[in-house]
């Protein structure tokens, strides 16, 4: 008999166990995403989508499993190679079907992850990795500069033809050069796409780490549009996924007053919120220009206000300067409903994740003396 089990069965079974909240954050965005693609494939919200071979127990310690290797081995970064496929059929409880399975092929869509087809009748990649793989991979491809400390294999148990092995390396990042300075490429309407694609920030568990990254800057002079049409463009860019937009007041020819409108994407993202601009604002041209940044690692913690409730914490670190902030949504909505200052709020907030930091550093401290 194989358990058939919801999205909110299994996280009340993650809550509800030992776990630090860490792997607990960790688990339940992997099976978050599994039942985004799954609900896709079957036409139906997430939390109604019933798991069948992953609802299963084992496949639940699994993924737990991995979550709790990442929190206890602290890693700040994941990167996996092109994933490899393989071809034919498989059996499920929704019967025969092919491979990819629906449901990778759901998680693959968009995702720019590198995706290779070999001529291997058998599957090679189940919604079980490809959840994990999206939800933690910071990149594809060639390994990034790293000392390496340790290695491990999982076998598969199905003859491939070949080794069926995953293979994991645990190291630490090595400084590279600094990049070149970045070149302005306006007007070019075809520019390569990174063959590497950051996980979305709001599926990932940990966040992007510290370290350089490629962004694009969409530019365009708008000096004939309301301030209120100014601000819907905002609106509508900064919801299909810009990481910022913000106007910068300029003169144009004939000292006519004007806003300079800047977009920061992804470069995966470049194209569609170029459309949105069009769509939006008056303009009848973009600039784009590939930069290089260098970022602060991000993550969200969350931190438990006794009589309150729950409020997230974000919180930045590269080396070793760190700064976290409470969410303002969060401490808001406190602060309504229960009459406080919004700043009494912050400062619970913020002593309580300073708490929880010291036990945790504490803890941390106490399994390495025990090693």
């Amino acid at each position: 008999h194989v358990a058939e089990r919801t999205l909110t069965d299994i996280e009340a079974i993650i809550d509800k166990s030992g776990l630090t909240d860490r792997a607990k954050r960790f688990s339940r965005s992997v099976f978050r995403e599994i039942a985004v693609a799954e609900g896709k494939v079957h036409g139906k919200p997430p939390e109604e989508v019933h798991f069948h071979e992953i609802g299963a127990l084992d496949s639940i310690v699994d993924i737990v499993g991995v979550c709790v290797c990442l929190d206890l081995l602290d890693v700040d970064a994941v990167y996996a190679s092109e994933l490899h496929e393989g071809r034919g059929f498989v059996n499920t409880r929704h019967g025969r079907l092919p491979v990819p399975v629906p449901a990778v092929l759901e998680m693959l869509a968009d995702s720019d992850i590198p995706f290779i087809t070999e001529d291997i009748q058998s599957e090679l990649i189940t919604p079980t990795g490809i959840g994990l793989i999206k939800t933690f991979a910071k990149g594809f491809g060639p390994m990034p500069p790293m000392r390496i400390e340790k290695t491990g294999y999982g076998f598969g148990k199905r003859d491939v033809g070949r080794l069926n092995a995953l293979r994991v390396m645990l190291g630490e990042s090595v400084e590279t050069p600094p990049a070149a300075k970045p070149t302005a490429l306006p007007d070019s309407p075809d520019l390569a796409r990174p063959s590497v694609s950051p996980v979305p920030e709001a599926l990932s568990a940990h966040g992007p780490s510290a370290g350089r990254d490629e962004i694009v800057s969409l530019e365009a002079n708008l000096d004939d549009m309301s301030a209120e049409a100014l601000g819907y463009a905002m609106e509508r860019l900064l919801a299909e996924g810009a990481l910022d937009v913000f106007f910068t007041p300029i003169y144009m020819k004939k000292n006519r007053p004007a806003t300079k409108l800047t977009v920061l994407v992804r470069p995966a993202d470049a194209a569609a919120l170029t459309d949105v601009v069009f769509r939006e604002t008056t303009t009848l041209g973009v600039r784009e220009a590939r930069l290089v940044r260098e970022v602060m690692g991000r993550r969200t913690e969350r931190v438990e206000l006794p009589l309150y409730g729950e409020v997230r914490v974000k919180v930045a670190s590269r080396k070793d300067v760190e700064r976290f902030a409470p969410e303002y949504e969060d401490c808001r909505a406190i602060a309504a409903e229960y009459g406080l200052a919004l700043d009494q709020v912050y400062e619970l907030a913020r002593e309580r994740y300073r708490s929880q930091n010291e036990e945790r550093r504490a803890q941390r401290d106490s399994n390495q003396a025990h090693r």
